[in-house]
């Protein structure tokens, strides 16, 4: 089931990255917010979402330019990207 959640999570990254206009190959900054089933999720799997979607890192949603909400098997999450 995590492993179908994490899925989920990079699915939507690369969407909000196409919504938001960057190219497939450009790095961005990456957070990942909701509750903690979701962010124990995010952290057992940091690496394999770093690797697919280009993340170098995690910031804070303030510096992020897009944002977008998620509802994923009832959980809400908001996940907020910006370019390198």
């Amino acid at each position: 089931k995590s492993e179908g959640f994490c899925r989920e999570i990079i699915n939507k990254v690369q969407n909000l990255r196409k919504k938001s206009g960057l190219e497939v190959s450009d790095r961005i900054l990456l957070n990942i917010s909701g509750p903690e089933s979701v962010l124990k999720v995010a952290s057992d799997f940091a690496e394999r979402i770093m690797t697919d979607t280009l993340a170098e890192g995690v910031a804070s949603e303030a510096d992020l330019p897009y944002k977008e909400s998620f509802s994923i098997d009832g959980d809400e999450i908001t996940i907020a990207l910006g370019k390198v």
